[in-house]
């Protein structure tokens, strides 16, 4: 779904779209067949539309999630119908459980979905973007900006990913052996890594936060720790890290006002996602070398470790971060760490720190972490010139006035 919801049917549609569109997708593929995506995307999107259309004349059913799924039947019995596969249905049906061995997640289809779409013939260039945009319903635009892509090249991948689908065909697909499994694991970890991140603080132009996204992308991960062809110290770490950065939502955003982290009130955070977070830490241990997964959880583990801003133990932060830009080509990741160099040697090794700009000119907080620096170093007007930029990208209002409130030299 793509804009703003400006109506309460809107809003509600939009959340139950994001909740229910990966599963509908899911089971429709299941019985229809991977040459069916174009059909099956068209009909969870209809759903969508007809609930919009519907419910603010008529009022929100009951049960809204059932409203779509009976919807989405009775579109899918139409499409069979007008293209005369009415005699396909159980054949694609039983076709679709040898998408994956059937001890290896057979009960939750989006995993499924997950798996099909990460094809290694892909690259993880097309299957991320596929799988956001086909399991976990993320728009154009939101894949653009979570991947730092334009759109246009966004779309491109989005539909190669799709062509590669449509030729696989429902009889093709056979079990995936166990070396395949183990190919896919790394692009499904991204994609949850992506979803979460949708939640935890993306581009969405109505909501800075949007919980029901880190709450899919952590059941999704515990799925995958709880059966053993999955559950690697990588998927516990990619868990640990999902635990431990959900446990501060609560602190996050206060009275709709977004709170930094050095500003959030601790006692907030939620300690039985902390303990579970660290367990899952635990059980990360026994990797050949650290993935970026375990890096990351053991920053946010440092973070929930420490009772105040002022007992962060920025020097072990650091320490990660300098093992994670050797594994890591991402500007965002270089771009955090000069926050943690700043904290143990102050703004200008953190300005010094900053990647440079090429890959992140469209990225919000790459112009707000530059503005602080040159804030902290006396540099008001160039200070000023960066928070503009930053203001001027921010994805949504709520984003713009916690920058706004950044700017002490404006008087």
């Amino acid at each position: 779904m793509t804009g703003v919801p400006d109506s309460p049917v809107e809003k509600l549609a939009d959340q139950l779209f994001r909740r229910e569109s990966g599963r509908m997708t899911a089971i429709l593929l299941g019985r229809f067949g991977p040459a069916a995506v174009d059909d099956v995307e068209d009909i969870v999107q209809e759903s969508l539309l007809r609930a919009c259309r519907t419910w603010p004349w008529k009022g929100i059913p009951d049960n809204p999630a059932g409203w779509l799924w009976r919807v989405a039947e009775r579109l899918a019995l139409d499409r069979l119908r007008r293209s005369d596969r009415t005699g396909t249905d159980v054949m694609l049906s039983e076709v679709g459980d040898q998408w994956i061995p059937v001890d290896l997640l057979v009960a939750d289809e989006e995993l499924r979905l997950l798996f099909l779409c990460c094809d290694p013939v892909n690259g993880p260039e097309t299957s991320v973007p596929l799988t956001l945009r086909l399991a976990c319903g993320f728009s154009t635009r939101e894949i653009a900006a979570a991947l730092l892509l334009d759109e246009a090249t966004a779309a491109q991948r989005i539909s190669r990913g799709k062509a590669r689908l449509r030729k696989l065909g429902a009889v093709e697909v056979t079990a995936l052996p166990g070396g395949d499994v183990a190919e896919r694991l790394r692009p499904v970890l991204n994609t949850l890594y992506l979803l979460f991140n949708g939640g935890y603080g993306g581009n969405d132009q109505s909501r800075w936060i949007r919980e029901e996204l880190c709450v899919e992308a952590t059941r999704l991960s515990l799925v995958l720790t709880r059966n053993p062809t999955t559950a690697t110290p990588e998927v516990h770490a990619l868990a640990a890290l999902f635990h431990l950065l959900t446990a501060r939502l609560p602190a996050r955003q206060v009275v709709g006002e977004l709170v930094d982290l050095e500003h959030q009130d601790r006692g907030l955070w939620d300690g039985r996602l902390i303990g579970t977070g660290l367990r899952h830490l635990g059980r990360s241990k026994g990797a050949s070398a650290p993935t970026v997964w375990h890096l990351l959880a053991g920053i946010a583990a440092e973070h929930a470790l420490a009772a105040r801003w002022a007992d962060t133990d920025w020097q072990s932060i650091l320490n990660y971060y300098d093992q994670l830009v050797l594994i890591s080509d991402d500007p965002v990741v270089a771009l955090n760490r000069s926050v943690a160099v700043a904290q143990v040697s102050g703004p200008e090794a953190g300005l010094s720190a900053v990647p440079d700009g090429a890959a992140l000119q469209e990225y919000h907080l790459f112009h707000a972490t530059r503005a602080r620096y040159l804030r902290d170093l006396g540099r008001l007007a160039e200070a000023d010139v960066a928070l503009d930029l930053a203001i001027h990208l921010a994805p949504n209002e709520a984003v713009r006035r916690h920058l706004k409130r950044q700017a002490p030299t404006r008087l």
